[in-house]
């Protein structure tokens, strides 16, 4: 697989994870969304300590697209980054930054991730649902889970991974 991706140097989270373009249109429809919202935070006091409104904000300038190297949403990458299976990051003046050299061995470890990581990911929610939903401990819904679980965790536990403290024990 090749990316164009530099030699050496470092990437920002919208880079490895993509984002989203936002039209000329979006950037007005989100600015709107963004005073509507604004005025229903200060009503509802959820100001900060310098009396802004406290809200999830839309982007308001238009920008186009970034396409994903990895196809996951930011909760899964930190996830990830958290149980170390993926790269963690470097923090520089305050710019949190991954190394290319990092990125790209990921993506060559996880192969194409958008087919494996994301379909065992999706069996492993379902598997968790059964569990979960389950009244009385079923052994093949619990196998079904094990079996989940491992897929995920052979495609996404490269070289660099380091194990948690409940893996060890």
């Amino acid at each position: 697989m090749k990316y164009q991706l530099p030699e050496t140097g470092f990437l920002r989270l919208n880079q490895i994870i993509g984002e989203s373009e936002v039209t000329p249109e979006q950037a007005e429809t989100n600015k709107r969304y963004n005073e509507e919202r604004a005025e229903r935070a200060k009503a509802e006091g959820r100001v900060d300590k310098d009396g802004r409104p406290i809200f999830a904000r839309r982007p308001t300038v238009p920008r186009p697209g970034i396409a994903a190297l990895l196809p996951l949403s930011g909760s899964a990458w930190w996830d990830g980054v958290k149980v170390g299976r993926f790269p963690a990051p470097v923090k520089t003046g305050g710019v949190t930054l991954w190394r290319v050299e990092d990125i790209r061995r990921c993506i060559d470890e996880l192969g194409d991730p958008a087919t494996q990581l994301v379909s065992a990911a999706k069996s492993l929610k379902a598997a968790s649902h059964r569990l979960a939903t389950t009244a009385v401990p079923d052994p093949n819904v619990k196998s079904a889970f094990d079996d989940a679980l491992t897929e995920v965790r052979g495609i996404a536990k490269p070289t660099w991974w380091r194990p948690t403290k409940r893996e060890v024990a």
